[in-house]
C-alpha cells in the first residue's frame, strides 16, 4: 500500500521496484539509476516533465484516489520548475562510463566518491561551501608508530558532526621523519599499535577506507619493496584474520607524481587489496606514461582506482588565480575520461593554498562540475548502502 510519511511519498510499485521522493523542491527516482534534481543533471534523456507525467500513469491505474491528487501536485512541481540547469561540462571532456569490478565499498554503475580532507578544521569549512553537494570521505592521516589509543577522537568528532553518512578513508603512515620502519612492522615489532588500530576500526562500527603505507614510490616515504610487501601483509592479515574486520576496504595507494616505471614491485597481492590509488598534485602527472600504465595495471588486475589525494601543486588558489584552467580543467578531464576511477578525495587545505572558496569563480564552477549526477555525495546510510559494495 502507498505510504506518506513528513514531506516525502513514497508509492511501491513491483514491476520497477521505484520510488517516488518529493523534498526540498527535489525529484529523484530511487532503486534505479535515474536521478532527478533541481538544477542537476538527468539520466537516459529523461525530462522531470516525461517522469511525471509517467507516474502519473502508474498512480491513475494502481494508487487512491488521495494520492492521485498528490501526484498532480508533483506534476504541477515538475511543469513549473524553472529551465533545467545542467553543468557545463563541454571544457571537461567526455565521460566515460564507469566499470565495475564488484570490490568492496566500490559505487555501483556511473557513480564516482566523493571525498574532502586533510583535517577536521579545512573538512568542516569544505562541507559548508559545498553543503549541497557534500563530500562522503573524510580522508585523513595517522602514523602506526605514534598511534594513540584515542586516535579514532578527532576522527569520531568529524563523523557525529554530520546527520548525513560519513565514510573514513585513512592513510596509514609506515615511515616517520622520513624514515620508513617497514621492517619493524614486518618483525612484529610494533604489534601492539596494530593492536590499538584495529580496536579503534571495530569501535567505529562503520565502513572505512584504509590506505596502507600510502605514496609509495615517494623519496618523502622512502619505503623499500621487499619489507613493504610484507609489512602490508602482516597489517592486512592482522585486520582480516585475527579481527576479522570485514567492513575496512583496504587501498594500496602509489605516489603518481613520482613516476617510478617499477611500481609493481611494491604490490602485495591481489588477495590482501580491495582498491588501487593515486595520490596526484602535479597536473603534468594527468598524462604521465607512468600514471597510464598503472590505470591499465588495475584493470587487468579487477580493481577500482581512487585518488586518495589531490589538490593543486605550483599555483597558489587566489583571486582570479587562473588554477581552474591550469589545474582543474585537466584534472576533471582525467577522472572523467578513465572509467576505472571511482573516487576521488580533494585536499582543502587553507594552509597549502588550496581551499577553493579562495577564488568564488573558481568555487562557482567547482560547485557547478559536482552537480553532476555521477559524483556520489554524502546521504543517509539508508540510501547510501544501495549504491555501494557494503559489507556483510
Amino acid at each position: 500500500m502507498p505510504g506518506v510519511s513528513g514531506s516525502s511519498l513514497v508509492v511501491d510499485q513491483e514491476p520497477q521496484r521505484a520510488a517516488i521522493r518529493i523534498w526540498d523542491g527535489a525529484c529523484r527516482v530511487s532503486g534505479s539509476s535515474l536521478v532527478i534534481d533541481s538544477g542537476g543533471n538527468f539520466r537516459n534523456g529523461l525530462s522531470r516533465l516525461y517522469l511525471a507525467r509517467y507516474y502519473i500513469r502508474m498512480l491513475r491505474i494502481r494508487a487512491a484516489p488521495g494520492l492521485m491528487l498528490l501526484a498532480l501536485a508533483v506534476f504541477a512541481l515538475c511543469r513549473c520548475a524553472a529551465p533545467e540547469l545542467r553543468p557545463d561540462t563541454t571544457e571537461l571532456g567526455e565521460f566515460v562510463s564507469r566499470e565495475d569490478y564488484l570490490k568492496l565499498l566500490e559505487p555501483r554503475g556511473d557513480r564516482i566518491l566523493h571525498g574532502a580532507g586533510a583535517n577536521p578544521f579545512d573538512f568542516a569549512d569544505y562541507w559548508k561551501e559545498m553543503a549541497r553537494t557534500p563530500p562522503v570521505l573524510y580522508a585523513t592521516h595517522i602514523d602506526l608508530a605514534t598511534l594513540r589509543p584515542d586516535w579514532l577522537y578527532s576522527i569520531r568528532q568529524v563523523i557525529d558532526r554530520h546527520r548525513d553518512a560519513i565514510i573514513p578513508q585513512i592513510a596509514v603512515s609506515l615511515t616517520y621523519d622520513g624514515r620508513p620502519y617497514e621492517v619493524e612492522v614486518t618483525m612484529g615489532e610494533l604489534d601492539r599499535q596494530l593492536d590499538i588500530l584495529c580496536h579503534g576500526l571495530r569501535s567505529l562500527d562503520r565502513p572505512v577506507f584504509l590506505r596502507i603505507g600510502y605514496g609509495f614510490g615517494s623519496p618523502s616515504t622512502g619505503y623499500r619493496p621487499e619489507p613493504y610487501r610484507h609489512a602490508w601483509a602482516r597489517i592486512v592479515e592482522t585486520i582480516r584474520l585475527r579481527y576479522g574486520l570485514r567492513h575496512v576496504a583496504m587501498v594500496w595507494c602509489y605516489a603518481a607524481d613520482s613516476a617510478i616505471p617499477h611500481f609493481m614491485e611494491y604490490y602485495p597481492g591481489d588477495r590482501y587489496v580491495d582498491w588501487w590509488a593515486l595520490d596526484l598534485f602535479d597536473p603534468r602527472t594527468f598524462g604521465r606514461e607512468t600514471t597510464r600504465r598503472f590505470l591499465a595495471a588495475a584493470r587487468q588486475h579487477g580493481f577500482p582506482v581512487m585518488i586518495g589525494e589531490t589538490a593543486p601543486r605550483g599555483a597558489a588558489i587566489a583571486p582570479d588565480s587562473k588554477v581552474w584552467e591550469y589545474w582543474f580543467v585537466p584534472f576533471f578531464r582525467f577522472v572523467r575520461g578513465n572509467p576505472g576511477i571511482k573516487a576521488f578525495s580533494y585536499i582543502n587545505w587553507e594552509a597549502g593554498d588550496t581551499r577553493i572558496a579562495a577564488d568564488l569563480d573558481l568555487l562557482q564552477r567547482y560547485r557547478q562540475t559536482l552537480k553532476d549526477a555521477t559524483f556520489q555525495h554524502a546521504v543517509p546510510f539508508d540510501e547510501l548502502r544501495w549504491q555501494l559494495e557494503w559489507p556483510d
